[in-house]
């Protein structure tokens, strides 16, 4: 009996250490996790779509050059030749074919003049040379022109002939090159403190009109386009029959299609100004219509057709 008691207190023991040494194990498994595992919960970063902001174009760098205008502009420059009557000048374009003459306006008799905006109208796009005469005391001017029928002469005051512009006409030299010839004669004579030369830049007047939609007669019709022409100058816009003729009394009188409108010029993107009009279509008839945007002072304009029709059922 002894010997059993003794057997079994032994089993119970053995057992009892087993179930300790595993109880251990597992608590040493779970102090591991513990340790392992971060006390504070990751932060996840969730993806936040852009939003699309809209963005001006990218405009070229404008590069600003001396004496430079656009075709239209009165031209102001200061003289730098001085003891003269800035009042008494005459102003030498050479342009591709030709040389003209104007006359510069001075400013309050200072030696600021202004070449009225009539002489750079005409003007392309290009470099042009332009002398500056001034006359002397008794209003006399150095350079002289002469014309012989087809010929124009510059000659001196000798009558020694300097430059005959039919060479320039013709294409024989450039207008530069007149230009050369001229400040090379007078170069080494008393007169030369009388002359002088400026370099004018000029970029062309231009407009341009948006395409236009064809429309149904009752429509509002919006007409846009853009211009290098200053902000707040005017454009004229006038919308009209493509048959339109003003010599035929009776078709003005009869036609309702002719509307026009006075658009000052409102800033715009890059140096490319802006102007725009709505038209009512209301009183329109069914034609093809012409849309036309001038400048009249800058030499400027542009067209764009677009047709009007009825209302179908």
């Amino acid at each position: 009996m002894n010997q059993c008691r003794i057997v079994l207190i032994l089993t119970l023991l053995i057992v009892a250490v087993l179930l300790t040494s595993a109880c251990a194990s597992r608590t040493g498994d779970n102090q591991s996790e513990r340790i392992t595992t971060p006390t504070n919960p990751v932060s996840v970063t969730k993806a936040i779509p852009l939003i699309e902001t809209k963005v001006e174009p990218n405009c070229t760098p404008v590069v600003n050059i001396a004496n430079s205008i656009i075709s239209g502009d009165p031209f102001v420059y200061q003289s730098q030749i001085i003891g003269v009557n800035y009042s008494r000048n005459r102003v030498w374009i050479f342009v591709p074919r030709t040389a003209e003459t104007v006359q510069a306006i001075p400013e309050n008799k200072t030696n600021y003049l202004t070449i009225p905006h009539l002489a750079t109208y005409p003007l392309n796009d290009g470099v042009y040379d332009v002398i500056v005469e001034y006359a002397d005391d008794l209003g006399h001017f150095n350079l002289i022109f002469k014309r012989y029928n087809t010929q124009e002469l510059m000659t001196n005051q000798k009558g020694d002939l300097l430059l005959d512009l039919s060479d320039i006409k013709k294409g024989r030299i450039t207008g530069k090159e007149g230009a050369d010839i001229i400040v090379g004669a007078v170069k080494a004579t008393k007169w030369n403190q009388t002359i002088e030369r400026i370099t004018l830049n000029v970029t062309k007047a231009w407009i341009r009109i948006d395409p236009i939609d064809d429309h149904i007669i009752g429509d509002k019709i919006p007409i846009s386009g853009t211009t290098n022409i200053p902000i707040g100058e005017i454009i004229d816009v006038e919308v009209y029959s493509a048959n339109f003729k003003p010599s035929e009394k009776d078709r003005m009188m009869e036609t309702s299609s002719l509307k026009y409108a006075v658009i000052p010029v409102t800033k715009g993107f890059c140096g490319n100004n802006k102007w725009n009009v709505i038209y009512d279509s209301t009183y329109m008839k069914p034609d093809l219509m012409i849309a036309g945007a001038a400048a009249e002072k800058r030499n400027a304009s542009a067209f764009q057709f677009f047709n009007v029709t009825q209302a179908t059922n």
